[in-house]
């Protein structure tokens, strides 16, 4: 029937990942414009017919649904969308009409990750010639917060950058948890754009986030609520951060906030992490002065600590000190090691 070669053809357009940059743009170009709400809810009595099962009372319902989306625009302009969205969560939506939505719920996901994608990558000239179907693939099936943890265990600052600015409503609750993934053995002036920042008065920057698109209308009416999407909640699963260091889970932003206290406190354990992981000083030390830069306060005792042990093992060549054997010397002791050589 037309309904199920519709619904085949959908599928298809959801599943398949072509080989090239053009074709798998044209490919979910094609199944949204198959999904636009004027052809999902188009019916009449040769569609109508397609089903014997279906009850008069329900068909007339159904009708009403198509009326009510064909006046979708005069609704949102004047402001009523939400009576409109009631109305439509309250009657019988069709299985047909169900599964159709929910591809086009899924249409729209892979479109958003096709363009992250295009971005990370630094333009669709740059995408055309090095796009990797199979790493496309992967990255539109995988979680968000999971991707950027990956590229920044990658030391892709820039991937991380995009992802924090056209999905920082999923990743930047786990703005600094993301940040401790960077390898300690990487010099933190790379990602220093993701750092977070103060003005003079203490007071944080926000993230200057970009949505990639407007909100399409079966997102604008929760058709996910009505359908019971299983993968709902995919993209915001990040957990499995903190069961890898539950020591990270101090470190989330609080209804997507970050606090000023949690930022010190995040930058004395990430420079401890650090130095105590790689024993490279001058790693730990260039993240301090990042964050004296950036107008970070309560770090000035951990400055001090790090210049002389900056000191004391690339002047003084006193290789086997560690930033915690200096937290427990005395100024004395420290003089003498200073003045060993």
């Amino acid at each position: 029937s037309k309904v199920t070669k519709q619904t085949w053809v959908l599928k298809e357009c959801v599943e398949r990942v072509p080989e090239t940059f053009d074709a798998a743009r044209e490919l979910l170009q094609f199944g949204l414009h198959k999904t636009i709400a004027e052809k999902i809810f188009k019916f009449d009595d040769e569609f109508l017919s397609l089903d014997d099962n279906l009850e008069s009372d329900t068909a007339e319902r159904i009708k009403k649904i198509a009326a009510a989306l064909s006046k979708l625009e005069d609704l949102y302009e004047e402001r009523t969308t939400s009576s409109f969205s009631t109305f439509l969560l309250n009657d019988v939506m069709p299985t047909k009409q169900q599964t159709l939505v929910r591809y086009r719920q899924q249409l729209l996901e892979y479109w958003d990750r096709l363009i992250t994608y295009e971005l990370i990558m630094g333009g669709s000239h740059m995408t055309k010639e090095f796009y990797d179907y199979m790493f496309y693939d992967k990255f539109r099936n995988v979680s968000l917060i999971k991707s950027t943890v990956k590229f920044a265990r990658e030391s892709n600052w820039k991937a991380v950058e995009i992802m924090f600015t056209y999905h920082g409503g999923i990743i930047l609750p786990h703005w600094l948890p993301v940040l401790s993934n960077f390898p300690e053995t990487l010099n933190p002036h790379e990602y220093r754009s993701l750092l977070p920042e103060c003005d003079t008065e203490g007071h944080l920057f926000h993230w200057n986030e970009i949505q990639l698109r407007s909100q399409d209308w079966c997102e604008k009416f929760n058709f996910q609520e009505e359908m019971e999407l299983d993968d709902k909640d995919r993209d915001a699963d990040s957990e499995f951060i903190y069961q890898e260091d539950e020591t990270l889970r101090q470190f989330v932003c609080k209804d997507g906030v970050l606090n000023v206290d949690i930022l010190t406190s995040w930058f004395v354990n990430r420079v401890n992490k650090i130095e105590n992981q790689s024993c490279m000083v001058d790693h730990a030390l260039t993240l301090i002065k990042l964050a004296r830069e950036r107008n970070v306060t309560g770090l000035d005792n951990l400055y001090m600590q790090l210049l002389t042990l900056d000191t004391l093992v690339y002047e003084v060549h006193l290789e086997n000190v560690r930033l915690t054997d200096i937290q427990k010397m005395s100024q004395l002791d420290m003089c003498k090691l200073l003045m060993s050589k």
